[in-house]
């Protein structure tokens, strides 16, 4: 009899928003010392105008105090009841994770030629500027809207080595944390 093997699909425990957190609350003073080691294909989103680029990095240096979710045996997040009755993530504090992967959001500007555009206020913009400046494409104090290539993305941000701090930002009233890349 043939059985089929369907992979467990596991959580990460460290996301972006945790990572960020744990450096604005222990770590913002100098960052943390990030290398980007892959960037993965385009995601479609809910939107079809809309695509998601995974950029995993690694932490390269000790990183004593990070939020991390709780992964249980079977792979999948843990919950737990928060202080108003709504299942939450239970979050851990963990020592010197070893990579983070950030969802870098951006629009499809135009599918024949696989160009993308980064809004100058969208979150994946601090990152995506500071490594074409890097690169010399275009000044480090840029505010416009980025358009690029895949490949182009590919180019400048593959090896990209850089502090990571963060910045509370608000969306809809809500605070949220941004990337903020700076030097060695």
């Amino acid at each position: 009899m043939v059985k089929i093997d369907e992979p467990k699909t596991s959580k990460p425990a460290l996301t972006s928003s945790l990572f960020l957190t744990s450096v604005k609350s222990w770590h913002n003073d100098l960052g943390i010392l990030l290398a980007v080691i892959n960037v993965g294909q385009p995601v479609a989103t809910e939107k079809e105008t809309k695509v998601s680029v995974p950029v995993e990095c690694e932490i390269q240096e000790d990183m004593p105090k990070c939020r991390a979710r709780v992964i249980g045996e079977d792979g999948q997040v843990v919950m737990t009841e928060d202080e108003m009755g709504n299942e939450v993530a239970k979050i851990e504090i963990i020592k010197n994770p070893e990579t983070i992967t950030f969802w870098m959001g951006m629009s499809v500007e135009d599918p024949e030629n696989d160009e993308y555009k980064v809004f100058n206020l969208g979150s994946a913009f601090p990152l995506i500027n500071y490594a074409f400046a890097k690169a010399g494409e275009v000044d480090a104090n840029n505010k416009k809207n980025l358009i690029f290539s895949y490949d182009e993305l590919l180019d400048v941000l593959e090896g990209l080595e850089f502090r990571a701090k963060t910045e509370t930002r608000k969306f809809n009233g809500r605070p949220y944390q941004v990337l903020i890349p700076s030097d060695l």
